[in-house]
């Protein structure tokens, strides 16, 4: 199973993210949530590959890898001095997120930054109503150790999900070594 932290006030741009992740994910493998008051598992077949837990402060987080994804809205960040970001994760988070990056500036963690710059980790390089096309635009390490090279990965999702989201699910199938040659659907 693949831990995906999920960090960021509970704004509704973050519920969106949330919501479109949980979405693409239990198309992927199922996922089980856990955030708040609240848990569920989201999987359509009973399959559950990935561990959504989402938290508005930092945790301490005794896991030898995954994934952690910032929310576009960080309050209990801002005076954070402790390692957020345990080694062995990867952080994915969008190149306009001045407040995260300074974060993953200080942590020394992977990152992978997802917008529309050449410089971004992830890219979307067409879209469409419901499909487009991801950039990955150098090669990542799968939480595995495996690479990933650069290439462009055809995706198709539901209507709702922001570039973001899509950009981040992408980014979660990539690290949890989903293969990418047909495409992923979201």
């Amino acid at each position: 199973m693949t831990p995906v932290v999920l960090y960021g006030a509970a704004t509704p741009d973050g519920a969106r993210l949330c919501s479109g992740l949980l979405h693409a994910l239990s198309k992927n493998g199922g996922a089980l949530h856990v955030g708040g008051d609240r848990a569920g598992l989201s999987a359509p077949d009973g399959g559950c590959d990935f561990l959504v837990i989402e938290s508005d402060r930092p945790m301490e987080l005794n896991i030898p890898d995954g994934v952690i994804i910032f929310k576009s809205t960080l309050d209990h960040f801002a005076n954070f001095t402790g390692p957020a970001i345990p080694e062995g994760f990867t952080a994915v988070v969008e190149s306009c997120n001045a407040g995260a990056l300074t974060l993953l500036r200080r942590s020394g963690a992977t990152v992978i930054t997802c917008g529309m710059a050449s410089t971004d980790t992830m890219s979307l390089s067409s879209i469409a109503e419901q499909s487009g096309a991801v950039s990955l635009l150098r090669e990542i390490r799968t939480l595995s150790g495996e690479t990933v090279e650069a290439r462009d990965i055809p995706v198709s999702y539901t209507p709702g999900l922001s570039e973001y989201g899509v950009l981040a699910a992408c980014a979660v199938l990539l690290l949890a070594g989903r293969d990418p040659e047909h495409g992923y659907h979201l």
